[in-house]
């Protein structure tokens, strides 16, 4: 893997960790109302 490979490794990671996260925020969002 190359350096740029690595960069976009991290960053899809970073925003799939971000999207399933708001995802299980929206969910117990919906619980709550």
């Amino acid at each position: 893997m190359n350096h740029n490979q690595l960069q976009l490794h991290m960053l899809l990671s970073s925003i799939l960790r971000l999207l399933s996260y708001n995802q299980l925020n929206i969910e117990s969002d919906r619980v709550n109302f």
